[in-house]
């Protein structure tokens, strides 16, 4: 059980981190098309 517990903990964490990563992507993303968006126009 004990065990169980520790790898269910990890596994979210990986999800948190995972999610984290996908924002920081994103944002990143964003930034960089809007800097684009506004050399262009």
């Amino acid at each position: 059980m004990k065990l169980y517990g520790s790898r269910k903990v990890c596994y979210c964490w990986e999800i948190f981190l995972y999610s984290n990563h996908q924002n920081y992507l994103s944002k990143v993303l964003n930034q960089s098309l809007r800097k684009r968006i506004e050399i262009i126009s």
